[in-house]
């Protein structure tokens, strides 16, 4: 038998390391009871698993204004227990921060995305305005191309050229 150990609430329970050869069992709980005689007997208990279900933590996606929001907010703190209360109040980690600070002085972390912008009335007054020059500028190549077309019909018809011949056929 192995070295008993010791250390039980009850002296009449107790493991050896023979039982589970020297490691944590993975299946199955082997535990020695002692009786009035002082006999052993081993009890196996199964280990009960856990079956339940959990939900799939999602990844947060920070924005680029958000980012911009901790650092700025980072940067007015004076102490850094100040710092490190903003970093445990958001759930970051410091290299969060590091990373965000190395990559706002590179100039990577920079507010450009139409999405995180609040778009102001002037602001889309020039959308529009360019889109509807855009309107105007597609109507008249359109009315061009249409007046070429109508062109090559008349000489095609002037020369006698069938209009439904297909080029390889015209060549024959």
């Amino acid at each position: 038998m192995g070295k008993l150990r010791t250390g039980y609430e009850h002296e009449d329970i107790a493991r050896t390391d023979a039982d589970e050869g020297g490691r944590r069992p993975t299946e199955e709980a082997s535990v020695r009871v002692c009786d009035d005689k002082n006999t052993i007997h081993k009890i196996i208990k199964p280990i009960e698993k856990n079956t339940e279900v959990t939900v799939k933590k999602i990844r947060r996606r920070l924005t680029v204004g958000y980012k911009l929001k901790i650092l700025n907010e980072i940067d007015l703190c004076k102490t850094t227990a100040d710092k490190n209360a903003i970093v445990r109040r958001e759930g970051l980690y410091s290299s969060n921060i590091t990373r965000w600070s190395k990559q706002r002085r590179a100039g990577e972390l920079v507010l450009n995305n139409v999405h995180e912008q609040k778009l102001t009335k002037a602001h889309c007054q020039k959308i529009i305005s360019d889109l509807e020059k855009e309107n105007i500028n597609l109507k008249n190549r359109l009315t061009q191309a249409e007046m070429i077309i109508d062109l090559q019909k008349k000489v095609s018809e002037i020369f006698g050229i069938n209009q439904n011949m297909m080029p390889s056929e015209g060549m024959k």
